[in-house]
């Protein structure tokens, strides 16, 4: 803002608002966007799948509320219309007004400031500057008012403005712009003159560059501006203000300086902007003169409004960049005045809250400085922040989201309105002075080229009267009574010619009025039905937006259902796969099993250490077992069958018998006994604290029963005894004893002990292969032998 307009603006009140954070989702292709569209003022985050804070939790789904939430399905003159249209109208007004965008790299921010060179693509810059010429219709020629160099403005003289005029150089590079939708905006007053002027700078590694200096090249030694500071208002010393007359020749003015602008290629982003940028239009007015279409010569009613349109640079991670050099300064750079940006928000939030002034860390960076007249509250802020979906960017987004929802907690003003003079022209108001001033000049020189004089005494003159010669004066008087006569029949003539015309031109001019009556109520009725079809328009067009959200959303979920089918498929062929391994494993298990029970079921000898300590040499457990379930040699002379087998012992007669002593092998008398049956003794275990080969692990139970037997169970020296055996014990054992006792119903005890061999398998466990069960058991006399 100049200082001649501040001078006009008015002390009253100003009118706080909170600073309004608008949101703008960047389309994203993926099945799991990190940020979703939840209404029009809400967007939810979803955090990715496996992503811990620092705290080793996972994130939570937050809701983020805003002014409004662009989705991906909203065009670029949507986020125009929302944005940008209420402050050209400002700006029209002679205010103020503050835009940027801000958030990560990649998410759109150039992209929703410029846009592409399109119709529909183009961004808010190019559709500001087509929105503002169809709203000013009181533009001035060029070089009129002329800057000052310290952020004002003065006006030249009629002759020296055509001078200058004559000099000027046009713009080069201009091309059609056809931007389409767009509208002019209200609140020009008419009384005044205007011209538009724009600048352009960049703000790289904190330092200030003037783009539309032709003379700036990648090597910027010494050619950084300053800020200056003249009243309130802050300014770029120096800085190159170019007036233009059309969109075209400010579209062609920022064309040629965003190729002086710094831009590289990085991981995240081919064309990523290395600085800030400011594009700043400003709108000079002035009343204008009553006899000439010129503005009044007075710097102190010079009234400039400003609209400052900013693409901050994108903050970045170095970790996933991988910058290094030029790229690493130029990132800490903007990290660091982004760092400011916040800071000065914090500590102005903070300000509103407490009431309590603090010093604010502007001049730490030249962004912040450059307008801190606006965060003092000389005009409107309004902040767009632009988020990409992906899960990649999900931390980053998190800072933008917290960042631009504390934002919201801003207040704001718009600053003082601007003194206005009056219409001159009341009723002519529907157009603007310059139309009405150049048709009269127009019709003026038409008339100058083509004049018409209109005589109505073109008739004879009269004759004279010769008073001198009295002879003569009767003839005079005839002739001068003929010429009368003729006269007056001529002027007749010319009267009824004049009614006749005055008929007919009262009848074309009532025609014409008529035709203008009628196409002026024909026009308020074209305007009304076009303001119903814009009204329809816009009904139509969102609920055109909530199908497209509605279509995104199904064509998420349709996403979503393929891939949670494509996993389970997957899934599902896994198990197929894992299912087949296993039976696999179970078939070769299976296999070595087999050969393992071939093993221990043949007949031929098997030198191992474990079947050397057999008993008297026998060759293998199969010979072993062979050689218990073979009858005694009585039973197959006698041909009659054993009446008991090893695999079938009757405890109670072989107790008896092993008690007794009285088992004689090879005797012919005992297939006479009364059990009816023969008993059998295990070779192996006969006297066994004589044939205790190895460790021997002797399993008791927790409580142990005195028995009172005569014979009673002794265990070989070095057994270990205990009551809960591990498997390291089993692997270290070669023989297994374990020890029963149960007690019947009559009350009598029984002890079984139940003896095996430990027999390595495959897998490096052990396997205990029992193979002998001793039985001590009580019995009442009466009940022993029924």
């Amino acid at each position: 803002m100049s200082e001649n307009s501040s001078r006009k603006r008015k002390h009253a009140s100003k009118k706080k608002e909170s600073l309004e954070v608008l949101c703008r989702l960047t389309p994203y292709s993926g099945v799991d966007p990190a940020v979703r569209f939840y209404n029009e003022t809400t967007v939810c985050t979803s955090p990715p799948a496996g992503l811990l804070q620092r705290s080793g939790s996972p994130y939570p789904e937050t809701l983020y509320k805003f002014g409004y939430v662009f989705d991906e399905s909203e065009s670029q003159q949507d986020v125009f219309e929302r944005s940008a249209s209420d402050m050209i109208e400002q700006l029209v007004r002679g205010k103020n007004g503050l835009l940027f965008t801000y958030g990560v790299t990649g998410s759109g921010k150039t992209y929703t400031m410029s846009g592409n060179d399109s119709g529909r693509a183009y961004g808010i810059l190019p559709r500001t500057m087509d929105v503002l010429f169809k709203s000013l219709p009181c533009q001035l020629d060029r070089c009129v008012f002329v800057p000052d160099g310290k952020n004002g403005f003065f006006v030249r003289s009629p002759s020296d403005a055509e001078v200058f005029r004559n000099r000027s150089m046009p713009i080069q590079g201009m091309h059609d712009v056809s931007i389409c939708g767009t509208r002019k905006v209200d609140g020009f007053n008419e009384a005044m003159v205007s011209s538009v002027f724009v600048s352009y700078v960049e703000i790289y590694n904190n330092y200030c560059y003037d783009l539309f200096d032709e003379a700036l090249t990648d090597d910027r030694t010494n050619m950084s501006r300053d800020l200056r500071v003249n009243g309130t208002s802050i300014y770029v010393d120096n800085l190159t203000e170019v007036e233009v007359a059309s969109p075209e020749e400010a579209l062609a003015l920022y064309n040629q300086a965003q190729e002086r602008r710094k831009v590289a290629d990085t991981l995240l982003n081919k064309t990523s902007s290395r600085s800030h940028s400011v594009f700043n239009v400003r709108v000079v007015m002035a009343p204008c003169r009553q006899d000439a279409y010129h503005p009044i010569d007075d710097p102190n009613q010079i009234v400039v409004g400003q609209l400052s349109l900013v693409d901050l640079a994108g903050s970045e991670r170095t970790k996933r960049t991988a910058n290094c050099g030029e790229r690493l300064i130029e990132a800490g750079k903007i990290n660091q005045s982004l760092m400011v940006l916040r800071q000065c928000f914090e500590k102005i939030r903070e300000r509103d809250r407490t009431h309590v002034k603090a010093p604010i860390p502007y001049r730490d960076s030249k962004i912040t400085h450059l307008f801190k007249n606006f965060f003092d509250g000389s005009g409107k802020i309004r902040m767009i922040i632009c988020v990409n979906p992906r899960p990649t960017d999900f931390e980053e987004n998190l800072n933008v989201l917290n960042f631009g929802e504390l934002s919201q907690e801003i207040s704001t003003t718009d600053g003082p309105d601007p003194v206005m003079p009056k219409l001159v022209d009341s009723t002519n108001s529907q157009f603007s002075r310059r139309d009405i001033m150049n048709w009269r000049k127009n019709f003026d020189a038409a008339i100058a080229q083509h004049p018409q004089k209109l005589n109505l005494n073109r008739w004879n003159p009269l004759p004279q009267l010769n008073w001198s010669d009295p002879e003569a004066i009767g003839e005079d008087m005839e002739e001068y009574r003929k010429a009368l006569m003729t006269h007056t029949a001529e002027r007749r003539i010319r009267l009824d010619q004049l009614v006749q015309k005055r008929t007919v031109f009262k009848e074309n001019f009532v025609n014409v009025l008529c035709q203008l009556d009628l196409t002026n109520n024909r026009l308020k009725s074209v305007v009304s039905e076009n303001e119903e079809l814009r009204s329809e328009n816009g009904r139509l067009h969102k609920m055109l937006n909530q199908s497209q959200r509605e279509t995104a959303a199904l064509k998420l979920r349709i996403a979503r259902s393929e891939a949670e089918e494509e996993h389970k498929f997957r899934q599902d062929e896994r198990e197929r796969k894992k299912v087949a391994q296993m039976e696999e494993e179970n078939r070769l298990k299976n296999h070595k099993i087999e050969q393992m029970r071939e093993i221990f079921e043949s007949r031929t000898p098997v030198s191992t250490p474990r079947a050397d300590h057999l008993e008297s040499g026998t060759g293998s457990v199969a010979r072993l077992r062979d050689k218990f379930n073979a009858p005694p040699s009585h039973a197959l002379k006698s041909g009659k069958p054993p009446r008991m087998t090893p695999r079938q012992p009757r405890a109670e007669s072989a107790s008896r018998v092993q008690k007794t002593g009285r088992t004689r092998k090879g005797s012919e008398d005992l297939d006479e006994e009364p059990s009816g049956g023969a008993g059998f003794m295990n070779a192996k275990y006969h006297r066994r604290s004589q044939s205790a080969h190895g460790r021997i692990l002797a399993h008791q139970p927790n409580h142990v029963i005195p028995s009172g037997t005569v014979m009673r169970p002794k265990l070989p020296k070095g057994a270990k005894t205990t009551t809960r055996p591990e498997a390291s014990d089993l692997n270290k054992s070669r023989e297994y004893i374990l020890t029963h006792q149960e007690v019947d119903k009559n009350g009598a005890l029984s002890t079984k002990i139940v003896k095996g061999d430990c027999i390595p398998t495959a897998s490096g466990g052990t396997a205990v292969l029992f193979n002998d069960v001793e039985n001590h058991s009580h019995a009442m006399p009466y009940r022993a032998y029924d």
